[in-house]
């Protein structure tokens, strides 16, 4: 999947939780990964976010993205757990953008953000059917501003 030349907020991913999966000890895990690319001659942001049946769980906007020709490697990790009821929920979201040129194969190095964001008072009634999913957006459409997701791997804990 890809965000390219939007500033609408995009669900890349999603996941429709069966009800009933949480119960009151179960948790689900998304793991994302990609690459981002900011190559529009000017400075850019982006926007993460976990989102759990329409409630922000982790939202960070990054700070300005300088333009750059290599892609940026990209991760980002959501978890939705219960706490003790099916209508009690604690959700974890994790963001980490590499520094530039660590999109390619071997490259690696302090990332450019790696933020982390909870909320711990999530009520959703879990016996019903609920969507988790990782939302992007950018600030400016650009046709050389993109965001790639590769791979996502889906756990239930």
């Amino acid at each position: 999947a890809e965000l390219v030349n939007s500033i609408a907020a995009t669900d890349l991913y999603s996941f429709s939780i069966p009800g009933g999966t949480l119960s009151t000890s179960r948790a689900v895990r998304i793991v994302a990964l990609g690459d981002y690319l900011n190559n529009s001659g000017a400075g850019a942001t982006l926007t993460a976010d976990c989102v759990f049946d329409g409630s922000a769980v982790a939202n960070f906007t990054s700070a300005s993205i300088a333009a750059d020709a290599n892609r940026r490697s990209f991760m980002s990790e959501c978890t939705i757990a219960a706490r003790n009821a099916t209508n009690a929920q604690t959700g974890h979201g994790h963001h980490v953008l590499g520094t530039t040129n660590t999109g390619a194969s071997g490259n690696a190095g302090a990332p450019f953000f790696n933020v982390y964001g909870s909320d711990n008072a999530l009520a959703k009634d879990s016996t019903l059917a609920l969507t988790v999913s990782l939302r992007y957006t950018h600030s400016v459409a650009n046709a050389n501003i993109s965001i790639r997701i590769h791979t996502v791997f889906l756990e239930l804990l």
